[in-house]
């Protein structure tokens, strides 16, 4: 069973590939995020410029995305920016 992996970061909106979500994490690593549902979409969309802390599991195989591998995301949650 795949387990969930949680990222914190800048969220912003792509246009490569189609419109959709990337997460740029502190450790430099980009994912593309797709919402698991509506629900989570709105909060991605609120969220874009913003840093959110996104849970989901990971794609490991091919998708049309080249910027970096797939975020299904499953929950999203502001979080604090620390100094």
């Amino acid at each position: 069973m795949d387990t969930l992996d949680t990222f914190e970061g800048l969220l912003t909106r792509g246009d490569l590939e189609g419109d959709h979500f990337e997460l740029q994490v502190r450790d430099g690593a980009l994912y593309v995020v797709i919402p698991s549902g509506e629900a989570v979409r709105d909060v991605l969309v609120a969220g874009v410029g913003r840093c959110l802390r996104v849970r989901g599991y990971v794609h490991d195989g091919p998708t049309i995305f080249m910027n970096g591998p797939v975020l299904r995301a499953v929950e999203v949650e502001v979080c604090s920016v620390s100094s």
